[in-house]
């Protein structure tokens, strides 16, 4: 018996030692963090850093954290970041986020107030720390720029994870639902409610997520399962599948149904998405595609350099991001 008791009491100081050193270890690296962004020329900030939860949870408190890229003019500002951890599964983090954030963007601060917001994450336990999934979820959220405008949604969730068997294949999930759009310029022909938005596919980088990623990371696929953009009283399904060469010119064809397109060409338009001198031509296609009915469905086609939807001939297809 007394053996037993000197070997608990003896595993229970080497777990409390644990502990402690796991706390400095993480109060000491997030403090680097924030030392190495700002050696990179972020304006990093924060008021404290603080760990509890002993001895179970690694509780970590980020207060007032501040960062801002002064290249980019973008940043993001809270009054606390809470991130928490159990103390036997470190490579797994919950975050908590609080009601009221601020992005900065060039020219305008975005005011996000949301309830309950708050995100997990997950990496491999390799020297690699490879990327494993990440969901970020949130109930009523409303933004509002200091320009003026504001929008908001009642839910939403975003998920992304590493496709199993796969390195550098990502499945990728979202959704957001009872989504209230920006009044932009008054234009009544613009809808301002969106019922869901929804995005379901896979995709392809380069060179898979970990801590020996490279920046510019180009996407190489896209298998998209479901693209749903609903208006109530029109809508656009899409699906199907894409490469892309270096300078992300793509290469296959998505397939789009959608519901009452002559009110989503209007919308188009209102949007500034097409021109107004090209209008016409957009409805004397979409009628040819439609057959006279009041729903379209046809393949968006990317083939060398070109697109079309349907027969109908749109030009060249764009390079979604920079060659090497």
């Amino acid at each position: 018996m007394r053996f037993l008791l000197g070997l608990v009491t003896v595993l229970a100081l080497l777990y409390g030692g644990y502990w402690f050193v796991g706390q400095r270890a993480l109060e000491r690296g997030a403090a680097a963090a924030f030392v190495q962004m700002e050696a990179e020329g972020w304006d990093a900030t924060h008021e404290g850093i603080s760990t509890r939860g002993f001895p179970s949870r690694f509780d970590t408190t980020v207060t007032a954290p501040r960062l801002l890229d002064p290249a980019t003019g973008t940043g993001w500002e809270a009054p606390w970041l809470q991130v928490f951890a159990l103390s036997y599964l470190p490579n797994e983090v919950i975050a908590l986020f609080p009601d009221q954030q601020t992005v900065i963007l060039p020219g305008d601060r975005i005011d996000i107030r949301a309830q309950d917001m708050r995100a997990s994450a997950r990496v491999g336990l390799s020297t690699a720390l490879p990327f494993d999934n990440v969901t970020i979820q949130s109930g009523a959220l409303s933004l509002a720029g200091e320009s003026g405008w504001q929008a908001g949604l009642a839910r939403a969730l975003f998920a992304l994870r590493r496709t199993e068997g796969g390195d550098r294949d990502y499945d990728l999930w979202f959704e957001g639902t009872d989504i209230a759009l920006p009044d932009i310029g008054g234009n009544a022909a613009l809808p301002r409610t969106m019922p869901v938005l929804r995005l379901d596919g896979t995709f392809t980088l380069d060179q898979p997520i970990d801590r020996n990623m490279q920046p510019g990371a180009r996407m190489e696929s896209l298998s998209l399962r479901q693209a749903l953009v609903d208006f109530g009283a029109t809508g656009l399904r899409a699906d199907g599948a894409l490469t892309f060469d270096p300078v992300g010119i793509p290469q296959g064809s998505i397939n789009l149904t959608i519901r009452d397109w002559r009110a989503a060409l209007a919308i188009a338009v209102a949007a500034g998405a097409v021109p107004p001198s090209m209008a016409g031509l957009a409805e004397r296609a979409g009628g040819l595609l439609a057959g006279g009915g009041t729903d379209l469905s046809a393949p968006l086609v990317f083939d060398a350099g070109q697109m079309r939807l349907g027969p109908v001939p749109l030009g060249p297809a764009p390079a979604l991001f920079a060659g090497p």
